[in-house]
């Protein structure tokens, strides 16, 4: 199923783009990937959802999740999920 999608645009600060290592050519994919983990980590979201939120595979999420010290918990409705997307 596709999700519909509201477009959010918004001016960051340089100085702050370049303290958390924000490139210009990237910027806008890396704020996605950090609020798809951000609602991840709160449970917002699942795991599934979370990277199709930040565009990344499970493997670039955990990756990512490690980095950041996020654990990861993989509940039922993550497998589902994960069942969904293999059928």
């Amino acid at each position: 199923m596709e999700m519909e999608n509201v477009h959010i645009e918004f001016d960051f600060p340089t100085i702050f783009a370049n303290q958390i290592g924000l490139k210009p050519n990237n910027a806008s994919q890396e704020i996605r990937r950090i609020l798809a983990l951000f609602f991840y980590e709160h449970g917002y979201v699942s795991l599934g959802k979370s990277c199709e939120i930040g565009n990344m595979t499970e493997w670039e999420f955990s990756e990512r999740n490690q980095k950041w010290g996020i654990p990861i918990e993989y509940s039922e409705e993550d497998l589902k999920d994960d069942m969904e997307k293999l059928s």
